[in-house]
């Protein structure tokens, strides 16, 4: 068709092109503001759940490990002898039990014990050693070598070599004397030593060793004492032997069942002569 130009109003055209050109900038005008919107609390969504991961993955990190234990204890008439994770040497005496971690892995180096044990001790003194024992009634403590602090409570001694510390749980009493350390070290060698010992003293070491009971008869045998040293003699040779120095005999009466493992205890009346 044709177009007169002079009925064209050019005023009004050009505010339709201009209202067009204004409609269409407005459309991604506003879908970017949206998109950004969501990206924004995408954002400040995903942030906690960043930090509560991350927190996650802190305290899995700082969770004290999950320690394994061995615990080892020594039969009955024998000496056992193992090495630590330190390479600190432990000697079980019979009946005696010791529990160690797999791996010393925190600042200080912890067993726990129940009956006697000998310990050569690895030096570290940026890692002490401790030894906490089961609630027996007596503790006794022997230092050969090197130095050892005692602690009951806020009560702490120290040690040094040729002394031992007793511990009396009923008085929380701490004494220390000087010793002749071998009678009292001598086990790990598989030897018995008794210095003019009180046969109270020396059957509850033979208890100990070889399982038995002992029944004094007569309460005037604990003023005898004996001296000897043993190594591999069975206990009726011990016995034997001491009945030669001593007014005393030993009547073996019966084999009793003792403990959840049901073990013959060989029960052994001592009469004075």
């Amino acid at each position: 068709p044709t177009v007169d130009p002079e009925k064209i109003d050019t005023g009004k055209a050009l505010a339709q092109v201009k209202s067009r050109i204004h409609a269409t900038s407005q459309v991604p005008a506003k879908k970017t503001r949206f998109i950004t919107y969501c990206q924004r609390i995408a954002a400040i969504l995903l942030l906690p759940a960043i930090i509560a991961i991350v927190a996650l993955m802190m305290k899995k990190d700082h969770q004290e490990p999950l320690i394994a234990y061995n615990e080892v204890t020594a039969p009955y008439g024998m000496v056992s002898s193992l090495t630590l994770p330190d390479s600190s040497k432990v000697w079980l005496n019979a009946g005696s039990t010791l529990k160690y971690p797999a791996a010393f892995t925190s600042n200080v180096r912890e067993v726990e014990m129940s009956g006697e044990a000998y310990f050569e001790v690895h030096a570290d003194k940026e890692h002490p050693f401790i030894c906490s024992f089961a609630k027996a009634q007596e503790e006794v403590i022997t230092l050969v070598t090197g130095k050892v602090a005692v602690s009951q409570e806020n009560n702490i001694k120290h040690l040094l070599p040729g002394q031992q510390l007793n511990y009396q749980r009923a008085s929380k009493s701490m004494e220390i004397t000087d010793i002749d350390t071998y009678k009292y070290i001598s086990w790990k060698d598989g030897i018995l030593a008794f210095r003019d010992d009180p046969l109270k003293s020396i059957f509850n070491r033979l208890e100990q060793v070889y399982q038995v009971r002992f029944i004094l008869k007569d309460t005037s045998i604990n003023q005898f004492t004996y001296r000897a040293t043993f190594k591999g003699e069975t206990l009726d040779e011990i016995l034997d032997y001491m009945g030669m120095s001593i007014p005393i005999t030993f009547r073996t009466t019966e084999t009793e069942k003792e403990g959840n493992d049901s073990i013959n205890v060989r029960t052994i009346e001592v009469y004075k002569n």
